[in-house]
């Protein structure tokens, strides 16, 4: 892939580097899942490191490969008014500090020379391609929180997106010469819908004009917090904005694919096959 750059690099735009040799493991440290504190979420697969960041007015949302070679994807800094620093492009990133186990259980890592101690807010467990549930009545919210777990990445000249949904989280870090869109929510599936809630949005869309960058006041508190649906805010001919999040209501579904009314759109969930399902598997965990 080229490299294009177009960056300003800010005090927290970037994680300060160990040599290759100290680079831990997940095996050894027990690093898989997501962790949060007031002011960043790191999302730590076994191949992916995606951390969002708030400094003073920036927000920063930065993407690592780990595996098999460790390299940035993309990063991208948005201030108040406008994206002041964005990097696309596989760039040699040896000896990342995808953060150390600590004693106390939290994630200690390097942020530009600083310390940051996360706590984990939930925990990943990677597995081996596995056969999916099938729809069918009863299971349609089993259904749809394991078709949308696991990590899957794209990447080409122009673009990086990089999408993951685990059993309580979903993420997205998209960066492309149209749009950039890069976000953590939590995730809550029922039979009758979707409740989606962000906590950290930024968006960038020279379409349509829209600019936001937000990221909860306490991050880690909003993060780890437990969503509860609401089933009278179903709705299956439209989708419901609340306090608490969206509510995507369902409209039908056959064995292998099911349909969410999606805010004037119909968003489509298909059943990933084994062999053409993510590039990462996590462990269903029913709620």
């Amino acid at each position: 892939m080229k490299t294009r750059t177009t960056i300003l690099i800010c005090a927290c735009a970037a994680l300060t580097a160990l040599s290759c040799a100290e680079r831990p493991t997940a095996a050894e440290d027990d690093v898989l899942g997501v962790w949060a504190d007031a002011d960043s979420e790191l999302l730590r697969t076994e191949r992916f490191a995606l951390l969002f960041e708030r400094c003073d007015t920036l927000l920063t949302a930065t993407l690592h490969r780990l595996d098999p070679d460790t390299a940035l994807l993309g990063r991208v800094v948005f201030g108040p008014r406008g994206i002041v620093g964005q990097q696309l492009g596989a760039s040699p990133a040896c000896g990342f500090d995808p953060g150390k186990r600590l004693p106390s259980g939290e994630l200690r890592l390097l942020v530009d020379g600083r310390e940051r101690q996360l706590r984990r807010i939930e925990r990943i467990v990677p597995t081996a391609p596995y056969e999916m549930l099938r729809a069918e009545s009863g299971e349609v919210g089993s259904c749809l929180q394991q078709w949308t777990s696991g990590a899957s990445i794209g990447v080409d000249d122009e673009a990086v997106q990089f999408e993951a949904g685990t059993n309580r989280h979903s993420y997205m870090f998209l960066l492309s010469p149209a749009m950039v869109y890069c976000r953590a929510a939590r995730m809550r599936y029922g039979d009758r819908g979707a409740l989606f809630a962000q906590n950290i949005r930024l968006m960038a869309n020279s379409n349509t004009g829209e600019y936001t960058a937000e990221m909860a006041a306490d991050n880690a508190t909003v993060s780890g917090a437990p969503l509860h649906i609401d089933e009278a805010k179903f709705r299956p001919d439209q989708c419901t904005f609340d306090a608490d999040g969206i509510y995507w209501s369902f409209i039908g579904f056959d064995g292998e694919t099911i349909l969410l009314n999606g805010c004037g759109e119909t968003y489509r969930f298909d059943r990933p096959g084994k062999d053409g399902g993510p590039d990462e598997w996590f462990a269903f965990e029913k709620y």
